[in-house]
């Protein structure tokens, strides 16, 4: 039996029948205005089809499937910080981030933790080699075999210096110890760390994410003089722009492997890790950041990332399972068990809006990229204050939006609760920071101000 073309009997319509047909619905109003813009000047139409649709350089993410859902953990006291990581290990969680102190015990931290299973990550300030030493111990001791191994030693020099203003030890010190593990540690071993999420999370827009992104990672290969990128491990953090969030992972994939292309380094693909945004959180009327955090798990996962971190409606420091806790490492499980959504491959491909949208951001990314090493790159735009003042301007601008009502936080800006009372939480950075090299990246939220009057 013949095949049959089921769609020979539909009329092809274009994009200006679409627009008129839109425009007839609207009974007056124009289809130009529908139109919406992102903070990045991105114009989005109100329809797109073939016609106003294609992209120059569509970005596929191939089979990749699933992510890793992590759980973060500020160690203390290993012994019981040993038993939070198990029970969390047995509630869900398929990656473990600890963030150590100076002297900490690995070999009783990692106690009966099954490390040749899981994504380990350990976040240090400055002792990566005395880390991954420990570390090499217990893999002999276990007779495990290098390659079963996977995680990261987070000892990013580049965002300590943007985030306090200083280097841990000193320029050539940090950076020196940082090459010496790099070629230490096997394979499975992330350890040229990029945080870009603190610049999202000071007000950073998505194109100058991305462009920071780069910009640090080229610091890092030109510093370090690395002959690949294997070793490379980024951290977003994703706010409330659900669609842009989607896009903007996507197009760092794309900018990635252009950017390998450009230095002539063999392609691998990047390793994304995100989190939530601290940015848009509130402790007014805190439920709704569950909201919020659901959204962003969304994006993220739609958009590619590897691994995922989705931090507690309510923050907290004590490493408790409160019920914040579980609902947050429940959200990645829900997407992932019921909502299926590693059950399809590159969900967003194909996508008109989406595709533009990537691209768009692409070139933004690029472009913020470009400007930065007109600057002399990441390091010399940080002592000249120029990449300072670029994220300030823009978070200015974001937050005189949110002053003056135009962009909303439910139960904040708009329908606040007439009994709010301000709720303590730590999400709120010293504001103190001077550091000694630079002036320091401070990360704030947008309903601080409002808050502060609740005090």
């Amino acid at each position: 039996m013949p095949e049959e073309n089921l769609f020979e009997d539909f009329n092809p319509y274009t994009l200006a029948e679409w627009q008129q047909k839109i425009e007839k619905d609207l009974k007056g109003k124009t289809v130009t205005s529908l139109r919406s813009e992102l903070e990045e000047n991105i114009v989005v139409e109100a329809v797109y089809n073939r016609e106003n649709g294609q992209v120059e350089q569509a970005y596929s993410l191939g089979n990749q499937k699933g992510w890793e859902t992590v759980q973060e953990i500020l160690v203390r006291d290993e012994k019981e910080d040993n038993k939070k990581a198990l029970n969390y290990l047995n509630k869900g969680a398929t990656s473990l981030l600890f963030y150590l102190g100076p002297d900490t015990d690995l070999k009783t931290l990692l106690k009966d933790i099954l490390i040749e299973h899981i994504y380990t990550h350990f976040v240090t300030e400055g002792n990566g080699l005395e880390i991954w030493d420990k570390l090499q111990k217990i893999i002999k001791e276990r007779q495990l075999n290098h390659s079963q191994i996977n995680g990261s030693i987070n000892i990013d020099c580049l965002e300590n210096l943007a985030r306090t203003g200083s280097w841990f030890k000193g320029e050539n010190e940090d950076l020196n110890e940082l090459k010496k593990l790099t070629h230490a540690t096997s394979a499975g071993f992330k350890t040229v760390c990029i945080n870009a999420n603190l610049f999202a999370n000071a007000g950073a827009d998505l194109g100058q994410q991305l462009g920071i992104a780069l910009s640090m990672a080229y610091e890092y290969i030109h510093r370090l003089q690395l002959e690949s990128t294997t070793k490379f491990w980024f951290n977003f953090a994703i706010g409330s722009s659900y669609f842009g969030e989607i896009a903007k992972l996507r197009a760092f994939r794309r900018l990635w492997l252009n950017f390998q292309s450009e230095l002539k380094l063999p392609e691998s693909e990047a390793h994304i890790y995100c989190e939530n945004s601290l940015r848009n959180k509130s402790n007014m009327d805190a439920y709704n950041n569950m909201i919020r955090t659901t959204n962003e798990t969304m994006a993220a996962v739609i958009g590619g990332c590897d691994e995922l971190s989705i931090k507690p409606f309510i923050q907290d420091d004590n490493n408790s399972e409160s019920l914040e806790s579980r609902i947050s490492r429940n959200q990645s499980l829900i997407a992932q068990y019921e909502a299926h959504l590693d059950a399809v491959s590159d969900i967003a491909r194909g996508s008109y809006f989406i595709e533009n949208l990537t691209e768009a951001l692409a070139r933004k990314g690029w472009e913020f990229f470009k400007s930065i090493e007109a600057e002399g790159g990441y390091v010399k735009a940080l002592k000249k204050g120029w990449l300072q003042q670029e994220v300030e301007t823009t978070a200015r601008a974001e937050q005189q939006a949110f002053d003056e009502g135009q962009k909303i936080l439910i139960g904040v800006n708009r329908y606040r609760k007439d009994d709010e009372k301000n709720i303590e939480s730590k999400t709120i950075t010293d504001k103190s920071l001077k550091g000694t090299t630079v002036k320091p990246v401070r990360i704030k939220r947008l309903s601080e101000k409002i808050e502060d009057t609740l005090k």
